[in-house]
């Protein structure tokens, strides 16, 4: 039977196929995190690409794309949306989210929220901390001090002041150093290659 819409070069005709590809070929890359899981796709949408799209609708921009909004739900009215690139990330199956202050979302996304730089944010978490004090002690404080000479200081301001990246101070601690040493020996130059 020919087709009558007059939609198959269309993204949205793409990702009604893509969408059967993912749920019932086991050859497609994507079916383990789909039919391989049991997620399937309703009897109205399997036999017509027309419902799909009278459902569905066109996509609001080529940004969009077909997102279960219950990712462990089937594809069908109820459940699918055309969403944007960072709502998809947000709604994937390994995606962690996190509450805070009555609310919930990604790391990356409270992140920005709180003007909390993610890498620091992410380290913290990584090192056992809890959301609630990951986000709200302030910066500087997690970082190791040590003293010398009467005075405490944290590694990166000691390496400042001694001409050392924090880095550099930390490595040598770790390896074994004591203060004294690690803060008085100069950072070795850079060898230069005799051709």
């Amino acid at each position: 039977m020919p087709l009558t819409h007059g939609l198959r070069k269309t993204s949205e005709y793409t990702s009604w196929a893509s969408m059967k590809g993912r749920c019932f070929n086991p050859q497609n890359l994507k079916y383990p995190r789909y039919g391989g899981r049991g997620i399937q796709v309703c009897a109205s949408w399997v036999t017509s690409f027309e419902t799909f799209y009278a459902d569905m609708g066109p996509k609001p921009s080529p940004q969009h794309s077909l997102d279960r909004i219950d990712n462990d739900g089937h594809y069908c009215a109820s459940n699918c949306r055309w969403a944007e690139p960072a709502t998809q990330s947000n709604n994937r199956s390994t995606t962690r989210l996190f509450c805070y202050m009555g609310g919930q979302g990604t790391l990356r996304t409270l992140a920005q929220l709180h003007n909390v730089p993610y890498k620091r944010l992410k380290q913290r978490l990584d090192h056992g901390w809890d959301i609630v004090r990951a986000i709200e002690q302030p910066f500087g404080a997690d970082e190791k001090h040590v003293c010398f000479n009467g005075r405490t200081q944290s590694l990166s301001a000691w390496g400042r002041e001694v001409g050392l990246s924090g880095a550099c101070v930390s490595e040598r601690l770790r390896a074994g150093w004591s203060v004294e040493h690690t803060l008085t020996t100069p950072a070795k130059p850079f060898r230069q290659e005799i051709a």
